[in-house]
């Protein structure tokens, strides 16, 4: 058992504070004992002892103020003990009267903790017991889960950062132009439009024609680049109604065999032998790239033109027809060729069975009645047919030219070639891409005949067109008495004003396109007092001036061909669009001086031409 001493004596008195005392397990009452010099309540030492007394509210105060070295002390003195902190600290009151703890472990402590606090002055006593209070306070200052919020929240950044692999997903969609751009089917349909030398059935490979308009479409761009040196530009058919040609030329590059037909009119090949075979059965394969939308392909007959066999180009469309003698038999494929390629087509007979396939598609045969042969004669007609022959296939098929436009390679017969040399007329080479003539582009321009015409009593124009548009100024001379040749929406009009008020005439065609159909067609004017005449492709309209009461045109102006400069109003000119396409052998007459009845052909090269006009040559393609 302990023994407490209380006094002011250091050898003999505690000073510091104590809180409940048991003895001999009672607790004791401090309000009953003998008080002296202690303080029952604050836990605060007497006025002699320290002065100043600290109040609860100003302990953060005396805290702040107070010197390092006691904050230091305090912790040393408490860090030591080997008790539990709540028994080193939570002792308040003190006594003068001596008493025993019951606890031995509580006072030994106590001892060693009396020794280094009573060294201080006396104001650093209550500081040094308060600093001991504090710590818990300090340790709350601290908030160390704010920062850690703080630096956990860049965690949310990462999620910005995985915003990238949206990128990589961008990233490998270039792949999917590879697809496009190298899928093997780009080489079927060249392989099949552009079949090799032996075209055989078993090789022609299942292309459909709508495939390849497909393939255009898809790979337009990208294939501009890829597109091998050798290859033909890859577009879409023409469509129905429209102009053979497109307004800007196609750049074709493949410099493969092959014969150009259409250069000039019944251009064509003849063969003098035909196969005995050919009158009961037979197989043709050939490979053509047509430039323009009708003509005849291949052609055979009598002298009696009984029976007959051909294949022909008609609105784009090959088409075979066959006669025994009991009938005619009409085999119409259903897409359009003209698409800048080259296309094969098989057209096989067998007695009254006939079958066409062009690119692998087939065109359901038709069976007519009758004999099984067909009596031919020699020759076989190649790209076309003579003049006299002519108005006997467009009975046959309506609508019909005389000559095919484009080119033509590999004609074989049972899957043989023809070996026999033909008579050529007006054939070219299929690499040839241009011909003589003055040719007009798309960007609009004009060419001065004369600077200063005088139209007269009588005036005569002679010129053969292949235009690309269905609307275009030809001629144009004039101001207040004019005369004008122009191209209105596939029509031909001509008209003449004279001062008393304008008169015309007007070609029709069966069809808008008839002009453009890729072919080169014949325009021929003539004005010959007050008598009009207007022949396009040998048909001819007249007119007589009823308005006019002279007979002569008064006019001192330029003669525009192809269309008129911009700061010129012509008057009876319906459309400003230039003339696209070309334009030759222009024969040109009339006049004051000579009165219509002499022609002279104009030298085009020497021709004065402005905007985007070529008097060089003209496109083929």
């Amino acid at each position: 058992m302990a023994r407490i001493l209380f006094g002011r004596h250091e050898d003999a008195s505690f000073v510091g504070c104590v809180g409940d005392v048991s003895y001999n397990g009672e607790l004791l009452d401090f309000a009953k004992a003998k008080i002296n010099e202690i303080s029952l309540t604050g836990c605060s030492l007497a006025a002699d002892v320290i002065k100043t007394t600290v109040s609860p509210t100003e302990s953060s105060a005396v805290l702040s103020e107070a010197p390092a070295n006691l904050v230091t002390e305090a912790v040393t003195t408490v860090a030591p003990t080997e008790a539990e902190p709540t028994t080193t600290s939570t002792t308040t009151t003190t006594s003068t009267t001596t008493s025993t703890v019951t606890s031995t472990t509580t006072s030994k402590p106590t001892k060693k903790v009396v020794k280094p606090v009573v060294k201080p002055p006396p104001k650093k006593a209550p500081v040094v017991l308060r600093t001991t209070a504090r710590p818990p306070k300090v340790v709350k200052t601290v908030k160390p889960p704010k920062p850690a919020k703080i630096i956990t929240r860049p965690t949310v950044k990462p999620k910005v950062v995985t915003k990238p692999p949206t990128k990589a997903k961008v990233i490998t969609k270039p792949p999917v132009k590879p697809k496009v751009i190298t899928k093997p089917t780009t080489e079927v349909i060249t392989t099949t439009t552009a079949a090799p030398i032996s075209l055989q059935p078993p090789n022609v490979t299942e292309v459909p024609t709508e495939l390849v308009m497909t393939m255009s479409e898809t790979t337009a761009v990208p294939t501009v680049e890829t597109t091998p040196p050798a290859a033909a530009n890859l577009t879409a058919p023409i469509p129905d109604g429209a102009c053979a040609l497109r307004l800007d030329p196609l750049q074709i590059s493949d410099e493969v065999d092959g014969n150009r037909f259409g250069l000039q009119p019944n251009s064509r090949l003849e063969y003098e032998i035909v196969p005995d075979s050919f009158d009961k059965s037979g197989t043709f394969t050939l490979q053509l790239r047509p430039t323009a939308s009708n003509g005849v392909i291949l052609f055979a007959t009598n002298d009696k033109h009984t029976d007959h066999i051909g294949l022909f180009l008609l609105n784009g469309r090959v088409v075979l027809s066959f006669d025994t003698g009991a009938g005619q038999t009409v085999i119409r494929s259903n897409r359009s060729i003209l698409t800048g390629e080259w296309h094969s087509v098989k057209a096989s007979r067998r007695g009254s069975e006939g079958s066409l396939v062009v690119d692998d598609e087939s065109a359901d045969a038709i069976v007519s009645a009758g004999t099984d042969a067909i009596d031919t004669q020699p020759p076989l007609y190649l790209g076309g047919i003579p003049n006299e022959l002519a108005s006997y296939a467009r009975t046959i098929l309506p609508g019909v030219r005389a000559e095919f436009g484009g080119c033509i390679r590999e004609l074989k017969l049972n899957d043989k070639k023809f070996d026999t040399v033909a008579r050529e007329h007006g054939v070219g080479e299929c690499k040839k891409r241009t011909e003589s003539g003055l040719y007009f582009g798309k960007e609009g321009g004009y060419a001065v005949l004369k600077k200063e015409f005088q139209v007269g009593q009588s005036f005569s124009a002679e010129l053969e067109v292949r235009p690309r548009t269905q609307s275009g100024v030809l001629f144009s001379v004039g101001a207040v008495e004019y005369l004008t040749v122009q191209m209105l929406n596939g029509s031909v009009k001509f008209t003449v004003d004279s001062g008393s008020g304008a008169e015309s005439l007007v070609y029709n065609p069966p069809a808008p396109n008839v002009l453009c159909d890729g072919h080169w067609h014949s325009i021929k004017i003539m004005k010959k007092k007050n008598l009009m005449t207007l022949t396009v492709d040998g048909k001819s309209n007249l007119n007589i001036m009823k308005k006019s009461k002279k007979p002569e045109t008064m006019t001192k102006d330029p003669i525009y061909l192809g269309g008129v400069p911009e700061s010129v109003v012509n008057k009876g000119l319906e459309t400003k669009e230039p003339f696209v396409g070309c334009v030759r052998v222009m024969n040109l007459g009339g006049g004051k001086k000579d009165k219509g009845r002499m022609k002279k052909q104009l030298d085009v090269s020497k021709l004065d031409v402005f905007g985007d006009v070529n008097k060089q040559e003209c496109p083929l393609d």
